[in-house]
């Protein structure tokens, strides 16, 4: 019988909205007109009897980092990720499930997600930045917006400080007996913006250096407009506009290389034909896919999947370079004979007649898309200090300082600052995870040493009583590497 008048409520809320001319989500001022609509209900049993199967995965990482406990009270606000938020966040971590993860890397993610207080559109003050705090001890940043078109839509962490910055909530205003339920599609970390790597200088000296280049053997566009039809002869385009959506796939044989093992760059090169748009400066996103396509027949309906992103960058008319170092570096150590992107805007949907045009390899023979590979040269980087890392919590977390480990270099030439000091995890722990704002490193993960310093590396064990360690290799901005390998003790 409850699950008879819940499905009633549904349908009197539903015909409300429709009547009203709102979309389908629930949210507080549509629940005005029946504020116990899901007051029966806690948030886990909602996802539990099947009512929202977005979310079917966050029910499966909430058990597996045994986080039940936290779903208490009126006064807290849970950020849910959908489904296709967590996939990116497997997708990053190189795993295929939830329980793949250590549920210590889930638990450290999660806290980020649970608010103390009650975060409802009605009542944040709309183009007015409201912090809360979190679970984690840091704060999200929620702000409502006052358009015409949709006047309670809230974003969180709009603030211009954070990476990524103004992640809308999809879904709204769940009122649960334990609290209220806010849906994102990306998954929030408290990542704050530092200085990115400096470009590198000219006349840096790479005589020394190994060099190679991968052509492309494959590229092609599809387009959403015409799901069906392949472009391969067409020049390769990316479209952000509404249901104009293009893609690019690119295909790159990976060729033995003597330096695979000391390889500090590669790049992707793309001679950029036309920009449309009124100021558009589009921002490009490679993304790793499977490798079992081809230019001929790939059309929008047999697409492979979008993975990780690898690198993103604006893009300007001309020659560009998008950095796919850690992508190349993996394939090597894996072995992999083929290296398969997909190339989409990230930006541009509100701009009329934003697009992008690519040379491709047919389209002129004098600038397909390649990669350049180059290895390492000497670094005037010296070790300050190497120190172990102490868990000092019973939760078996650990935060990599600037104090226990750091290194500087001393140049007339060159500026060595914290951006431009780079650390790749060569070995990674064997009892624990690395994290870079929560999220969990693998091999060939790199993090600067602003980065530490302001706290985004930490390491999570599985108690608070063992011994581990992992090694890095450190980098400057130039292409220069250290010596030596550094050994970080755990303990």
């Amino acid at each position: 019988m409850k699950f008879n008048m819940f499905y009633i409520k549904i349908v009197v809320v539903a015909a409300t909205m429709l009547f009203l001319g709102c979309d389908s989500l629930i949210r507080d001022y549509e629940l005005d007109v029946d504020p116990d609509l899901l007051r029966d209900l806690t948030l886990l049993q909602y996802i539990e009897e099947g009512n929202d199967t977005t979310l079917t995965m966050y029910y499966d990482a909430v058990k597996h980092a045994q986080m039940e406990s936290l779903f208490s009270g009126r006064e807290r606000t849970y950020i849910v990720p959908t489904n296709n938020a967590l996939r990116n966040l497997l997708n990053t971590a190189g795993v295929s499930a939830v329980t793949d993860l250590d549920p210590g890397v889930v638990k450290n993610l999660f806290l980020y997600l649970f608010v103390s207080g009650e975060i409802k559109s009605m009542g944040i003050e709309a183009d007015k930045i409201t912090g809360f705090k979190t679970l984690a001890g840091d704060s999200i940043y929620v702000t409502r917006n006052s358009s015409v078109n949709d006047p309670y839509r809230m974003n969180l962490n709009t603030t211009g400080g954070f990476i990524p910055s103004s992640i809308q909530i999809v879904k709204q205003d769940y009122v649960f007996k334990d609290g209220v339920m806010q849906i994102v599609d990306v998954l929030p970390v408290y990542r704050k913006q530092v200085r990115d790597t400096d470009p590198v200088p000219d006349g840096v000296d790479y005589s020394s250096a190994d060099k190679d280049t991968i052509w492309i053997s494959e590229d092609v566009a599809v387009y959403q407009g015409n799901k069906t039809r392949n472009y391969d002869n067409d020049v390769c385009r990316l479209v952000s506009r509404s249901g104009q959506v293009r893609y690019t796939f690119m295909k790159f044989g990976v060729k033995p290389i003597t330096f695979a093992e000391n390889l500090v760059s590669a790049k992707l090169h793309m001679n950029v034909k036309k920009i449309s748009g009124s100021n558009y400066v589009p921002n490009c996103g490679v993304f790793k896919t499977h490798t079992s396509w081809n230019q001929t027949t790939l059309v929008w309906n047999n697409m492979p999947e979008f993975g990780a992103e690898i690198s993103s960058a604006n893009l300007s008319f001309g020659w560009n370079a998008i950095d796919v170092t850690a992508s190349l570096k993996d394939l090597y150590d894996s072995q992999s004979d083929t290296a398969s992107y997909g190339l989409k805007s990230l930006n541009g949907s509100d701009i009329p007649s934003s697009a992008v045009e690519i040379y491709n390899k047919e389209n002129s023979a004098n600038f397909p898309p390649y990669i350049s590979l180059m290895s390492a040269i000497d670094s005037e980087l010296q070790l300050n200090v190497s120190l172990p890392v102490t868990i000092t919590g019973s939760d078996g977390v650990a935060l990599l300082k600037k104090d226990q480990l750091s290194l500087s270099g001393n140049s007339s030439t060159y500026n060595y600052t914290d951006n431009n000091i780079i650390y790749v995890l060569f070995t990674p722990p064997t009892d624990g995870t690395l994290t870079f704002y929560g999220l969990p490193m693998k091999k060939n993960s790199q993090f600067t040493q602003e980065d530490m310093a302001m706290g985004a590396v930490k390491y999570i064990g599985k108690s608070a009583s063992l011994s581990d360690s992992f090694e890095l290799k450190v980098q400057d901005y130039i292409g220069g590497v250290y010596p030596e390998h550094i050994q970080i003790l755990v303990r």
